[in-house]
């Protein structure tokens, strides 16, 4: 009816096309845009210090996603519930996207702001001691797709 919403139709929603920043290439889109990397890149080492005690953590970096061109968002498993400490500060800038059983109990995806993701990524390297890594997944920019490109990775 007129107003209502319309059932039985697909539709595809929330796809993120993404591209992964090659250590030593120029991510296409400027200057600007290499400084949002260089600046998430600063961001990232600054919030894990090399340590024996705690897990390593290994980010890798992407254009393009789930984000606003001029704001770097991130995303991490983590095997135990963060604490609210750890958030302080922060507000809400961190979701959980997911929960699913893991080797050792649920795990949970969490995302958001990458400053918000980082301390909680540290915290899970601290849980989890030396000898372990912890993927961090941080997404800065657009990825530049061409007009066609999409469509030709699709066919």
């Amino acid at each position: 009816g007129e107003g209502g919403a319309v059932s039985g139709e697909d539709a595809v929603k929330g796809v993120n096309i993404t591209r992964a920043v090659v250590e030593g290439s120029e991510p296409s889109g400027g200057g600007q845009l290499n400084g949002h990397v260089e600046e998430a890149m600063s961001i990232v080492s600054a919030s894990f210090p090399p340590s024996d005690d705690s897990a390593s953590v290994h980010p890798v970096y992407f254009m393009g996603g789930p984000v606003a061109p001029d704001q770097a968002t991130a995303a991490c498993v983590l095997s135990q519930d963060p604490s609210l400490d750890a958030l302080e500060g922060f507000g809400e800038m961190v979701c959980t996207i997911f929960e699913a059983p893991g080797e050792s109990g649920p795990v949970k995806m969490v995302y958001g702001r990458l400053q918000a993701v980082c301390a909680l990524c540290a915290e899970e390297a601290k849980a989890l001691g030396g000898g372990t890594s912890v993927d961090l997944n941080v997404w800065v920019g657009h990825a530049a797709w061409t007009r066609g490109q999409l469509m030709g990775e699709i066919a």
